[in-house]
Order: C-alpha cells, then sequence, then structure tokens
C-alpha cells in the first residue's frame, strides 16, 4: 500500500505526524480499518475495502486496487487502465501441477468472473503484458530495458517442484 518501511508507516500513524505521501496514505488506511467495525462497513465489506482504497489511491500512479477474501477463496480487483470490477474465485481454478500455468491480462477491459478469460500462459502473451507496463510506468533507459528483460526471462527460470514424498502415505 505504501512505500515507507513498515516500521517507519507505524511510527508515523502513532505519533500522527507522516513525513511524505506514503505515510499519509498510510495513516488514512489504517483509519479506514479502524472504522470497518461500524455499520457501514458491516452492511457491504467489499464495498468498503473498494472505497477505502479509493481514499488512499494517487490519482495517475495507483495501478491496481485489490481486495482479498481469503475466507471465500476470492480476489477482486480493478485497474488503473480498466475500472470494471474483475474476480478470481480460487476454487474454480485447478492448481494440480499437471495443469497448463494460465494467464490474463488484467488491463483487458471486462468486467465480473475471469474464470472464462484465462487462458494458457505463451511467452509472446507475456511480452505484450510486460511491454504494455514498462511502458505506462518506466522512462526508457538502459535500467528500464535490462530489469524489462529480467522480467521477460523470468517464466523460463520456474519449474514445478516435486509432490511431498507424504502426500498419499
Amino acid at each position: 500500500m505504501a512505500n515507507s518501511t513498515c516500521t517507519d508507516s507505524r511510527d508515523a500513524f502513532q505519533q500522527q505526524q507522516w513525513r511524505n505521501n506514503s505515510e499519509r496514505r498510510y495513516y488514512q488506511a489504517v483509519c479506514q480499518v479502524q472504522l470497518a467495525n461500524e455499520e457501514v462497513a458491516a452492511a457491504d465489506p467489499i464495498q468498503y475495502a473498494r472505497q477505502s482504497l479509493s481514499k488512499v489511491a494517487q490519482p495517475g500512479l495507483t495501478q491496481w486496487s485489490i481486495v482479498y477474501e481469503p475466507t471465500e477463496k476470492r480476489i477482486s480487483f480493478s485497474t488503473r487502465v480498466a475500472k470494471e470490477i474483475r474476480t478470481l474465485d480460487l476454487d474454480d481454478l485447478d492448481f494440480d501441477s499437471a495443469s497448463d500455468a494460465l494467464t490474463v491480462d488484467v488491463n483487458n477491459d471486462v468486467a465480473g468472473d475471469l474464470v472464462p478469460q484465462l487462458k494458457p500462459f505463451t511467452a509472446s502473451d507475456n511480452k505484450r503484458i510486460v511491454n504494455f507496463s514498462f511502458d505506462q510506468t518506466m522512462p526508457k533507459s538502459f535500467v528500464r530495458t535490462a530489469v524489462k528483460q529480467l522480467v521477460l526471462n523470468y517464466p523460463a527460470t520456474l519449474s514445478v517442484v516435486g509432490e511431498s514424498a507424504a502426500v498419499g502415505e
């Protein structure tokens, strides 16, 4: 949420004095969490979470807003580019190691359940998404080119970790 360290942000909150925008946003977020037990938040906690994120967003800088519902195993989000709310219900996904890795462009302008939008990961889709993201957020430079190449190459470094020997024993 913030770009300051947790310690600095917590200290700024406790002292009610912030030195930068990051600490101010942290302060606002903590205040929203403290108010969450009131009736307004209890009536629609997801909407309250979205409103709280909106209050601490930085216009033109905030890239996405994500709400996690751990007990429901659901994630919902919107991005700066695509404002519609999209959801992923983790119970609808296949986490078997033999299954294809799936991907979705989070900036596609679709709403609702993203599971039907998921498709097998391809290097060309990844390159398009990474190029778009870097073009939107980083000025052209040698550093941008080097970091972007690291990001593009990262998926090739991943492998499936073997099943635990304890499974099925």
